[in-house]
Parts: C-alpha cells; sequence; structure tokens
C-alpha cells in the first residue's frame, strides 16, 4: 500500500510541476482557452514553459477525451489503454532519477488505476465530449526521454487536472479531480498524526524515567495551551512541558487535541487533529484505525 501512495504522490508532484507558472495564468485567464495574454507569455518565458490552449498537442487533447469517455461509459479496460500505464511507470521512473528502480507488480497497478477510474467515472458522468478552458503547459526544454506536461481543463462543468507524457509520438495521461487529488494531502495527515503520537509517548516516557512515575489514569490535554516548565514538580508537569516544547505555540495553527493513558505504568498515547486525523502510541501499524481516547492497549 506504501508504494501506491507515494505513486500518487508524485503523479500530483509531477502534475503541479510548473505550479509557479500557473498561478500567473490562473489570475489572467478567465477564459483560458482563448486568453493566454502577452503578461502570461512574458510569465513562461521566465520560468522556461510553453503554455497553450492544448490545440498544439492534439494526440493529448484525444487521449484525455478517450478516458472521460471511457470512465463515463464504464469501460475500465479503455481507460487504462488511454492512461498508458507502462509509460506512465517509465516517466515517474526517469523524473524521479531512479530508472533502473523497484516497478509496481501489476496487480499493484491495476490498484492504482482503478481507484484513479472509479474515482474520475463518478465526475465524468457529464462529460459531452468537449474540454473547455485548457490550459497546457510544458517545458520548453525536456531533459530525458519523455516530455511532461501539466493540464487543467473542465469537462461537463467539472475542473480536471491532468499529467501528461509523451515518448517517441505516443501519448498517455494520468487523469486527477478533486477527489483523487485530496487524497495524497489526506495520507500525509493520518501520517502526521501517527508521527505526533509516537512523539508525545516517547516523551511522557522520557519524563517519566527522569522524574518518576505517573499515576494509573486518562489524562486529556489541549496541546496548543501546555506550557514549558523549566522545573516541574512530578513527572506528569514534565511530561506535559516536553510535550509542548515538540509544539511550540502558533496561534494561527490548531495544534491538537493529546490524551494519555497510563495503565501499569505503560504509557499510552493520542494525538488527535483539529481535522479528526489520530495517531496512537505504540503505532499499531497501517491498517489499524484509533479510536479516540480508547487506545488499543
Amino acid at each position: 500500500m506504501k508504494k501506491i501512495i507515494a505513486l500518487a504522490a508524485f503523479l500530483t508532484a509531477c502534475a503541479v510541476m510548473t505550479a509557479c507558472a500557473e498561478k500567473n495564468v490562473t489570475e489572467e485567464s478567465s477564459s483560458a482557452a482563448d486568453s493566454v495574454s502577452v503578461s502570461v507569455s512574458s510569465a513562461a518565458d521566465v520560468y522556461g514553459v510553453l503554455m497553450s490552449d492544448g490545440s498544439d498537442y492534439p494526440e493529448l487533447i484525444d487521449c484525455i477525451k478517450t478516458q472521460l469517455q471511457a470512465a463515463k461509459d464504464g469501460d475500465f479496460e479503455g481507460f487504462k489503454a488511454a492512461m498508458r500505464p507502462e509509460l506512465l511507470i517509465e516517466s515517474v521512473l526517469e523524473q524521479s532519477g531512479d530508472s533502473g528502480g523497484e516497478r509496481l507488480t501489476d496487480e499493484q497497478m491495476n490498484e492504482v488505476i482503478r481507484e484513479t477510474f472509479d474515482d474520475i467515472s463518478v465526475t465524468a458522468a457529464s462529460f459531452d465530449g468537449e474540454l473547455k478552458d485548457v490550459i497546457l503547459q510544458t517545458d520548453k526544454e525536456i531533459t530525458g526521454s519523455i516530455r511532461m506536461f501539466s493540464v487543467t481543463f473542465d469537462a461537463g462543468g467539472v475542473r480536471y487536472m491532468a499529467t501528461g507524457y509523451c515518448k517517441d509520438g505516443v501519448y498517455g495521461a494520468a487523469l486527477e479531480n478533486e477527489t483523487t487529488l485530496s487524497k495524497p494531502a489526506k495520507e500525509n495527515a493520518k501520517l502526521a498524526a501517527r508521527e505526533n503520537a509516537v512523539l508525545i509517548g516517547r516523551a511522557v516516557e522520557d519524563a517519566i524515567e527522569q522524574y518518576g512515575t505517573i499515576p494509573d489514569g486518562s489524562y486529556t490535554f489541549d496541546v496548543g495551551k501546555l506550557m514549558v516548565n523549566d522545573s516541574p514538580k512530578d513527572a506528569l508537569e514534565a511530561a506535559k512541558s516536553a510535550v509542548a516544547k515538540l509544539f511550540p505555540f502558533d496561534e494561527e495553527v490548531n495544534e491538537g487535541e493529546m490524551f494519555l493513558l497510563i495503565k501499569g505504568g505503560k504509557v499510552y498515547a493520542q494525538w488527535k487533529s483539529g481535522e479528526g486525523d489520530i495517531g496512537e502510541y505504540p503505532d499499531n501499524g497501517d491498517e489499524f484505525k484509533p479510536t479516540w481516547q480508547a487506545p488499543k492497549t
């Protein structure tokens, strides 16, 4: 599963490879198909990017249309064929500088594509065969064998992003909508929650080692309100101070909540973000979903 998440995150990075230039396009373009303005072109020159409405790469546009139609029709094999997964993998490995790297198995690749297909199928129901407000970007100079593209467009009233790739005249594209784009962020939030819980748990264990035991029981704190105490009176005060040092106060950031359970002298800790992502210590692995204030003991 970690390989699949990593691939999805990498594709997202590729899709915004020219984000600085795209920001200028978005600000200048109310109708992107016919408004690639002089100021936008100047920005593209600065960033070494070619920008267009997509008409100069008709094969890539057709590839995207084919995938959307296949998603609308429930045609997984057609969607996969237009994506060209082998070229996708090659482009990912080349962009990462690891052309000899480990490859996904066919089963793993199908899982990635199936998840994307399912997400795109939901919004592709409104696809009418046309792409509107297309903004295509590609580097002026390519350093490898594969030319990469960033494409944003409307189709059936839905905004999409696509990472395109071309080698020897063969085009493929990986489509993303709001659902697919949010997945890497969600995975990162889950990982951060787990890491925060581990940091808290270890800090509490260190405090106990230095200041003695904490009475068995449960304790809940707003992390953002914890204060650093240079002269704690006991292990619990030391633990709270140690956690405060881990999460420097920022009034614009919700530092989350900390739940601590001491049972038989052992430490069980949780951290919960303002969005509800929960991490637990000891960490129980990728597939375990913690329950707030009920750690697995």
